[in-house]
């Protein structure tokens, strides 16, 4: 049997990709709010004629934080698979912090339409907040290995 020719990360690079992957909620705030400083209008891109947007905020808020728990029920029932493989590993880290992000891209999304960067960035504190918990420790990463 011949043995899989792709290399296996190592600790040091999946924490360098998860460290990237929730750097991306930082890249949207600055987004919301170099967008809000400079070209967005001050009642989104929709406008006034948009029907009542105000209700999305704490649905979207709710959303996301429905998306950062499911994440962690996710990772729960896929742990006992991954077991000491480090690919896995980095598997099951991107699955969890990608349904994380899904908060900060809500917030860019509630932010265009309504031009609320207050609760845009909330959300992408929400976001972050899901990315920190979700990120790989040393110690996590060399278990079971």
């Amino acid at each position: 049997m011949t043995e899989p020719t792709t290399p296996q990360p190592n600790v040091m690079q999946i924490q360098v990709i998860a460290l990237a992957v929730a750097f991306s909620n930082v890249v949207y705030a600055i987004v919301l709010v170099l967008l809000s400083k400079f070209s967005m209008p001050e009642n989104g891109f929709l406008g006034e004629d948009a029907w009542p947007l105000d209700a999305l905020a704490p649905l979207f808020l709710m959303l996301a934080v429905a998306l950062v728990i499911v994440s962690f029920f996710v990772r729960r029932m896929m742990l006992p698979r991954v077991r000491g493989d480090l690919a896995a590993k980095l598997r099951l880290t991107l699955i969890g912090m990608a349904l994380a992000d899904c908060a900060g891209v809500l917030g860019l999304l509630l932010c265009f339409t309504t031009g609320s960067l207050t609760w845009g960035l909330v959300l992408c504190a929400v976001g972050l907040a899901g990315a920190i918990l979700h990120f790989p420790t040393r110690f996590w990463l060399e278990e079971d290995a």
